[in-house]
């Protein structure tokens, strides 16, 4: 609630990102009618952010780093699978419409997504660091992706 715990996940996502880094800051909430889902949505303004970099390109996808600001439901697959502008299709004003859902998400990735890619959703939770409660200093957890 007070953004005092960094928390850093990487993920396999479809396609090949078109820039090295970047800042999604796109609203979403849930879809009231289709539970469990989370949908993007401008008029209510619930934010969520999610700070992204590449850490390499496979043939035909993308390893990012994933860094939420926010923490919204699903916030990191949802942002993944936009393909509106401000997504990791590109910049404001430029989205390409070509979306990068996370590799074997059922959820938010296409219906035709080829499963076989994919065993399990690819993302994968890599670092949290918080403060301790007893001396303040700050305690940090990593933990290998298995991917």
């Amino acid at each position: 609630e007070s953004r005092q715990v960094d928390k850093a996940y990487v993920a396999l996502v479809q396609g090949v990102v078109g820039a090295e880094s970047g800042t999604i800051d796109v609203p979403i909430r849930a879809d009231l009618s289709n539970r469990p889902y989370q949908i993007v949505d401008h008029t209510h303004r619930l934010p969520a952010v999610t700070r992204w970099k590449v850490l390499s390109f496979e043939t035909d996808r993308t390893r990012l780093e994933l860094s939420p600001l926010t923490g919204r439901t699903h916030q990191l697959r949802v942002h993944c699978a936009y393909a509106g502008p401000g997504g990791l299709c590109g910049p404001v004003g430029s989205g390409d419409g070509r979306a990068h859902p996370i590799l074997g998400d059922v959820l938010y990735g296409p219906p035709a997504q080829d499963l076989d890619s994919a065993a399990r959703l690819m993302l994968h939770a890599g670092m949290l660091t918080f403060a301790d409660p007893q001396t303040g200093r700050p305690v940090t957890f990593r933990s290998q992706t298995p991917f």
